[in-house]
């Protein structure tokens, strides 16, 4: 059980709030006294209580997160920058799940204004928040990144140009000659998906190229059914698949189909992270960058806290690793 205030003071008899005052460092007590508290409170193994704290003040050192899927490496990445940086600014994470739910969103905006966080970074799954969400109805400011919602607030986000993502994947196809092309992309109800779609199909259609597409929930499984759906359908040569975990999907589908990579169809992804070369071909992929996403939302959400910024959309730039997955036809 944990050592509380009113434990050490029981333990030297003194009052409770002597004994806060003196961990906080705040009255006038001898040195005598104050000595005896922090001895203590050191054998104890005192850990102050950082909640009940933030209950207290209007103000914290700690930072709400909440992400849709901890197990997705882009996440992770972003969640990782975000951490590293705001430690050396002196504040701690506060991290939730939502698990690609709406709900569990909601009650982790709850949770975390329940907490007093001093802010909240969300990649959030609603595609439309209202003014009147709870998320905008307090103090607490708020910095979106990866998905930007629909709402009549004005807002910091943070997010790869999507456009280019699924304009450049494209034009890679087309440089390589592909006509016949398929493309395994995002549900659309979120703006990154929504707009890597735009960019990718608006490409196509200007040079005359249709493709035929099915949208997924980022998911291995959906992915997967979706791929062996359309290599039944017809004979591809080119497939784009719009995040890592469909791309798993997709891998799948293709392995079962006996289609080899780049020999029988070319692939880019998006987010394939791949530094060692373990994988037995290599995968172009277009790379968002998790540590400059996640250090620009970390610095726009603390001068928001200081009313130093002007909220507005931000777009960070993507790298490409190029691999063996795209033959010239």
């Amino acid at each position: 059980m944990a050592v509380t205030i009113s434990d050490i003071a029981k333990k030297l008899d003194v009052s409770p709030s002597a004994v806060s005052k003196i961990l906080n460092n705040k009255g006038h007590f001898s040195e005598e006294l104050r000595k005896r508290v922090l001895q203590t409170a050191d054998e104890m193994q005192y850990i102050p209580n950082i909640m009940a704290k933030n209950l207290q003040h209007k103000s914290t050192s700690i930072i709400g997160i909440i992400i849709p899927d901890i197990s997705e490496i882009f996440f992770s990445g972003v969640v990782n920058s975000i951490e590293s940086y705001l430690y050396e600014q002196g504040y701690q994470i506060f991290l939730c799940n939502s698990h690609e739910d709406v709900e569990k969103e909601i009650d982790c905006v709850n949770q975390l204004y329940a907490n007093r966080v001093g802010g909240i970074i969300l990649a959030t799954v609603r595609n439309e928040i209202p003014e009147d969400d709870l998320l905008f109805r307090g103090d607490i400011p708020v910095v979106f990144f990866d998905n930007v919602p629909k709402t009549t607030k004005t807002v910091n986000s943070v997010c790869t140009d999507n456009y280019d993502v699924g304009k450049y994947a494209a034009e890679q196809l087309i440089i390589n000659r592909h006509k016949k092309i398929a493309a395994i992309m995002g549900k659309q109800s979120e703006s990154g998906a929504y707009d890597r779609y735009c960019g990718f199909s608006e490409v196509l259609s200007k040079h005359g190229i249709d493709f035929e597409g099915r949208f997924c929930d980022f998911k291995e499984d959906s992915a997967y059914e979706a791929t062996k759906e359309l290599l039944a359908k017809d004979d591809y040569s080119a497939f784009f698949v719009a995040s890592s975990k469909m791309l798993h999907g997709a891998l799948k589908a293709f392995r079962e189909a006996k289609k080899k990579i780049p020999e029988d169809i070319s692939v880019i992804g998006v987010d394939v992270a791949d530094p060692y070369d373990t994988m037995f071909f290599s995968i172009t992929s277009i790379l968002q960058s998790e540590r400059k996403m996640g250090q620009l939302c970390s610095e726009l959400l603390l001068n928001q806290m200081k009313n130093e910024n002007t909220p507005k959309t931000y777009h960070v730039p993507f790298t490409v690793t190029e691999k063996n997955s795209i033959k010239k036809l």
